[in-house]
């Protein structure tokens, strides 16, 4: 992963980057959670992703995507141009 959020995160703000021959995700952000109860606030949230551009993506890993998130809030995407990756953009 070029850039990978994890647990408490606030207002992290990914703009006007190029990412490219990376081996996994561009962009992943996991969060952590009691059981299924995630009021702990342990979870990335309002992130911004914005302006960049991504493309030969997923050498090593082909379940790859350019922004996967798990058990995050609150995020924004816009304006991002994503091409030659090996499935769905997010």
């Amino acid at each position: 992963n070029a850039v990978f959020l994890s647990g408490w995160n606030r207002n992290v703000s990914i703009v006007d980057n190029e990412m490219v021959f990376i081996g996994d995700n561009a962009i992943a952000s996991w969060g952590k959670t009691q059981e299924w109860d995630g009021r702990g606030g342990d979870q990335p949230r309002f992130t911004h992703i914005a302006n960049n551009y991504v493309h030969e993506i997923a050498f090593f890993e082909k379940q790859s995507s350019f922004y996967f998130m798990a058990k995050t809030a609150q995020a924004t995407v816009e304006n991002n141009i994503v091409f030659n990756i090996p499935r769905a953009a997010m």
